[in-house]
């Protein structure tokens, strides 16, 4: 629930996580007013506790993610499942909802991928993270017209475009480490941690698949309300900075032992430690040249952009300190 972000903390997260973050800033005024609006909210929401937080986390994110007031999307589409990957995407649709225990059946699955993919204009992608996403948000039991908007808010306004290997994203996060942390991403370089080795599921599902439902929904509560899709990176270049006495130990030969240490850095998360981890990243985000975002925020986040904008390199575009 969101009250759980106002409540006195119980962090696990270590005094050096914070202490270089005093200064940053802490949620400004407007964020902590819709806060405190939707808790006022509760007590108006009908059914179980349980019910009413679903229903008022709803509610704030179609608001912010920009959703608010659209017509049912599932009421006017032309309901033909005729996309090229349409085989694909039923398959996934049958596992996704026996992970799920059938929280939602395969048809209502089906409905929401293959509408969203004909309202981006693309065919469907087995490796994209939608269904990462979904089956998170899938948790928070949201009815299927909130269920789509949200999905939809959220995966084209914050997830990358491109997360397989070799993507844009990796390059963008191995300059901010270089940039923040030299000694520390030579490090990594040297004994052959690539990003995309540890870092591509966080990036590929908004952490979904990083973190318990509980922190998720924190995370992407205030991931939401500062509206920021460049905070993806600040957040994985807040953990491998905390890991770096740890990771600086290990040795070319414990390559795999320092990806699994990288992989699983988010599954220590708990929600008393997310606000805490917001702020880091936003300090990290705050000392980082603001091109980055002037100049690859379609890049990296823009849907069906031309190749030859999407081609537009990122390398070396990061003044040295």
């Amino acid at each position: 629930m969101e009250s759980e972000v106002l409540s006195e903390s119980s962090s696990t997260i270590g005094d050096d996580w914070v202490k270089d973050a005093n200064g940053s800033g802490s949620a400004d005024s407007s964020s902590v007013r819709d806060v405190v609006d939707v808790l006022k909210e509760f007590s108006s929401v009908e059914g179980s506790p349980v019910q009413k937080e679903s229903e008022l986390r709803a509610r704030k994110w179609i608001r912010l993610l920009g959703m608010a007031n659209r017509p049912d999307p599932l009421s006017d589409w032309d309901q033909l499942y005729n996309l090229k990957s349409q085989s694909q995407l039923r398959n996934d649709c049958r596992m996704l909802a026996k992970q799920t225990r059938n929280t939602k059946s395969v048809p209502e699955l089906g409905v929401i991928l293959t509408l969203y993919c004909k309202k981006r204009n693309m065919d469907y992608d087995k490796d994209s993270g939608w269904t990462l996403v979904l089956e998170k948000l899938l948790k928070f039991d949201y009815p299927m017209e909130h269920l789509f908007n949200i999905f939809f808010g959220l995966t084209t306004k914050y997830m990358p475009r491109e997360t397989k290997p070799g993507a844009q994203v990796f390059d963008l996060f191995r300059l901010l480490l270089q940039y923040h942390e030299p000694e520390l991403s030579s490090h990594l370089e040297s004994i052959k941690c690539s990003p995309h080795t540890y870092t591509r599921t966080w990036f590929a599902s908004l952490y979904a698949c990083a973190v318990d439902d509980k922190s998720c929904a924190v995370l992407w509560d205030l991931y939401i309300e500062r509206g920021d899709p460049f905070l993806v990176f600040f957040l994985a270049l807040a953990m491998t900075i905390n890991a770096k006495e740890q990771l600086l130990a290990y040795t070319k030969d414990q390559r795999e032992e320092a990806v699994k240490l990288l992989s699983e850095l988010p599954k220590s998360l708990t929600v008393d430690d997310i606000p805490d981890f917001i702020e880091v990243a936003l300090y990290y985000s705050l000392r980082t040249p603001q091109c980055l975002r002037e100049d690859f925020h379609g890049t990296l986040f823009g849907a069906n952009l031309l190749d030859d904008f999407a081609e537009k390199s990122i390398k070396q575009r990061i003044p040295r300190r």
